[in-house]
């Protein structure tokens, strides 16, 4: 059996092993995870067979070349097979994938910075996922797909991933946009740090030069579609809030109502689903949140955009 992955040549079970230990190591030690992590990944790596190993390797070579459905199908019949969480077959997946990425980083200039910031990505999942199920792992890869396909970077505060307008058209003070044309979707990572006015501005700016040839040096179409710039949250936040600050940097040009208000609840109640009578009171946002809904009002989430 012989393989071939990024800077390291594989040459029988043994150095497979290896390599997957060596790529644990490396990401354990780069971002800091619980001492859990390790010891879940190294029982994975034991588990899993050598010919199982190089399949999951053999769906993702690069960014460009990948096959996310077949390597869905194998987590899933990996986890069945083993009897392992399937959110710890994920993110065994995603540590055995990242020098693939971090290959990926060098050849395109993506600065050291920018490269660690994105995979940190994997990092905050993992908590975010064990906070709410306990377990060493992370929940579904969608997020992931983004980010190892190449198409989304943290930048400052922010992710930030290069989308298409999703309506008709609009127009403002000389800046037009049609339907499926370029935008830089913001995405906003679980991370308990504050978007106040001055951190949000730096990343702008981050993200501003760092995709300005990717839209010709014209100004680029920022755009958010999430529960934290909907118009609603002003029933629910202080004026002052940093969430209310941040919906205002933009124009909400689309507000979509949730059918299931538990679409909120992993943000705000650190929880995937929550009864109205028993939903958690510890804060005002959650006090508020349950008086609101009492009163038959809905969630929702509000499509914003600026250019800059």
């Amino acid at each position: 059996m012989y393989i071939k992955t990024v800077n390291y040549v594989v040459f029988g079970g043994e150095f497979m092993k290896k390599y997957v230990k060596d790529c644990i190591d490396s990401l354990n030690e780069e971002y800091n995870f619980p001492n859990t992590y390790k010891q879940t990944m190294y029982e994975i790596c034991d588990l899993f067979s050598c010919d199982e190993i190089e399949k999951i390797l053999s769906n993702y070579k690069s960014t460009e070349e990948y096959d996310y459905p077949a390597m869905t199908a194998l987590a899933k019949e990996l986890s069945v097979k083993y009897n392992v969480h399937l959110f710890c077959v994920y993110l065994f997946i995603l540590t055995i994938l990242v020098p693939r990425l971090k290959d990926f980083y060098k050849r395109t200039g993506v600065s050291d910075k920018i490269a660690y910031d994105t995979i940190l990505g994997i990092y905050y999942k993992y908590k975010w996922t064990y906070g709410i199920f306990k377990v060493d792992g992370v929940r579904g890869w969608g997020w992931a797909k983004l980010i190892f396909s190449g198409k989304t970077y943290r930048i400052g505060r922010f992710e930030y991933e290069i989308s298409e307008f999703l309506f008709d058209e609009y127009q403002k003070d000389g800046n037009a946009l049609k339907k499926g044309e370029p935008v830089l979707n913001i995405h906003i990572p679980d991370t308990k740090e504050p978007i106040i006015k001055e951190i949000r501005k730096e990343s702008y700016e981050l993200a501003k030069e760092f995709f300005r040839e990717r839209f010709n040096n014209k100004p680029i179409p920022f755009v958010c579609f999430s529960w934290m710039t909907c118009p609603y949250n002003e029933q629910l936040m202080s004026p002052t809030s940093n969430v209310i600050d941040f919906m205002r940097d933009f124009e909400i040009i689309k507000v979509e109502d949730f059918d299931d208000f538990n679409e909120v609840s992993p943000f705000v109640f650190n929880s995937v689903h929550v009864e109205i009578e028993t939903m958690p009171q510890e804060t005002s946002l959650q006090r508020n949140i349950k008086k609101y809904l009492l009163e038959g009002k809905k969630l929702g989430r509000g499509y914003g955009i600026f250019f800059k």
